[in-house]
């Protein structure tokens, strides 16, 4: 029984250890992909993050495969307790707190309620919606001039005083010509997946 038991601390032990090492594999490769995407642009100044140890501890999986609320929560320390605060992974955007709490709820910019303003490398702006479908939203072009093209990555602009600018937004999938001829709708697919993300750490940006 003495045995049993040592076996069975030892194994959970080691199951600890494989856990932290494969969030730590997951934040490198966070941080690979951010180097393949950002170009130019730099990493956020640290006296605007949140430098502990805050969460996603769930998602709202339901909502997010088939309806209009697009959620995950997680856990923040107290004194970052505040709505429209700007969390992201890395570089990488979440979105927005909504609900205030020690399991604070952020809505993600695929949310239809969702607003967001974006930029590429080639200076191409545009205020992008959440669709309601996962990882995805959508911005309008309607000027002659076509500053972009399918690959395209997407930042925050810092427009709307709540993402920094440079956080990495998502890529251009798809462009769809409207009636108007001048017309575009411009698909981006987010770089967030909140399946991948449970008990991973964020950042929460003030």
């Amino acid at each position: 029984q003495d045995y049993q038991e040592f076996e069975n601390e030892r194994i959970a032990k080691l199951e600890n250890n494989i856990e932290e090492l494969k969030n730590i594999i997951y934040e490198k490769d966070l941080k690979i992909q951010s180097l393949e995407n950002s170009k130019s642009y730099s990493t956020i100044p640290s006296s605007n993050i949140d430098e502990t140890d805050s969460t996603i501890i769930s998602f709202d999986q339901l909502n997010f495969n088939c309806c209009k609320k697009h959620r995950v929560f997680i856990r923040v320390q107290e004194n970052f307790f505040g709505d429209n605060i700007s969390v992201s992974q890395g570089d990488f955007i979440v979105g927005k707190t909504r609900k205030v709490s020690q399991e604070t709820e952020v809505r993600l910019l695929s949310d239809p309620e969702e607003y967001i303003s974006i930029k590429n490398m080639k200076n191409f702006f545009c205020i992008a919606n959440g669709t309601g479908k996962p990882m995805t939203i959508v911005c309008q072009n309607e000027s002659k001039a076509v500053n972009y093209e399918i690959g395209d990555t997407f930042f925050t602009t810092g427009f709307d005083g709540i993402h920094p600018e440079g956080l990495i937004v998502g890529k251009l999938v798809k462009i769809t010509n409207e009636k108007n001829f001048f017309k575009e709708t411009l698909e981006i697919e987010l770089f967030f997946d909140p399946f991948k993300s449970i008990n991973k750490r964020i950042i929460l940006h003030r």
